[in-house]
């Protein structure tokens, strides 16, 4: 469903065209073509100064988005699987079970949704029956539907981002410009 109708930005350094789509829950996402853009992002954006406190802080290592993941109810995964097959042209990048993902309490069903050129990786996730509630109906169910459950960062050297994360974390709390991300919005993977 749109969202946002194409809409194209112009100045001196080019054009950006853009619009915005509704997938699951509450979730847009918003397409950006900066194939005719020479400039800082999009017309209107100048990149901001330089914090002078990064040059204390260490540097995280955080390379750029791993994965996002998508949390349906039951039987809401495969509608949404094929929307981003029909809609985005995505492919199936993997595909897992309850049989496969499961405890003795708990399990998922699970299919992974990339791009093309497999730059994007979105799991989309529904719960099984187990013993106890699945963490996706537990999510499901607090949010009453469907949405991103976290956002997966890279590193190539995930010792490293953790210290620094925590050191910028720490400075940041002290001077009252930071709050807190939960820690289950946030993972960090290692590529090595």
């Amino acid at each position: 469903m749109s969202v946002e109708k194409p809409t194209v930005l112009k100045d001196e350094n080019g054009s950006v065209s853009f619009a915005s789509i509704k997938t699951y829950g509450d979730v847009i996402h918003t397409l950006i073509n900066r194939d005719n853009y020479k400039g800082f992002f999009m017309p209107g954006y100048v990149k901001a100064a330089e914090d002078p406190i990064n040059k204390l802080l260490p540097d995280t290592a955080l390379l750029d988005t791993d994965h996002v993941v998508g949390n349906m109810p039951d039987k809401g995964m495969l509608p949404v699987v094929e929307w981003y097959e029909k809609a985005l042209g995505f492919h199936r990048f993997w595909t897992v079970d309850d049989k496969i993902i499961h405890t003795q309490y708990s399990s998922l069903r699970s299919t992974v949704m990339t791009d093309r050129d497999e730059n994007i990786k979105m799991p989309i996730n529904e719960p099984a029956n187990g013993l106890k509630k699945s963490q996706i109906q537990e999510y499901v169910d607090y949010y009453n539907g469907p949405g991103v459950q976290h956002v997966a960062l890279r590193t190539d050297d995930i010792l490293k981002s953790v210290s620094a994360l925590r050191v910028k974390y720490f400075n940041l709390t002290l001077l009252g410009s930071w709050s807190k991300i939960p820690s289950s919005s946030c993972h960090i993977l290692s590529t090595s």
